[in-house]
């Protein structure tokens, strides 16, 4: 799926991978480290905290966002509403965006 993606007055549409397996108790969107250059999360600010989570391929380092960014779904010419509370995840592994509940 496509997701606008905004934090602040920083917004940008990438391709991301929707309902995925990762499990988060809110809703999270990790990202990679070229789209949080462009959001202005890289390098990570005052707002960031390194955090260690599980995934299947082993322990993985991140930086936490919380509540940071704003999400919308974007397919053809219609819009989701925005998502509010988003946190995001800054990692150097990932190659796309990856979100976990996040309801439209």
């Amino acid at each position: 799926m496509r997701l606008r993606i905004r934090v602040g007055n920083k917004a940008m549409e990438e391709v991301a991978l929707l309902n995925s397996v990762f499990k988060a108790p809110t809703p999270q969107l990790l990202i990679p480290i070229s789209t949080a250059k462009t959001l202005g999360l890289w390098p990570p600010t005052e707002d960031a905290r390194e955090v260690r989570v599980d995934t299947a391929g082993g322990p993985l380092n991140a930086w936490f966002y919380p509540r940071i960014a704003t999400v919308k779904v974007i397919a053809g010419d219609a819009e989701s509403r925005e998502v509010l509370v988003v946190d995001a995840l800054v990692s150097s592994l990932a190659d796309e965006p990856l979100n976990e509940r996040l309801t439209c």
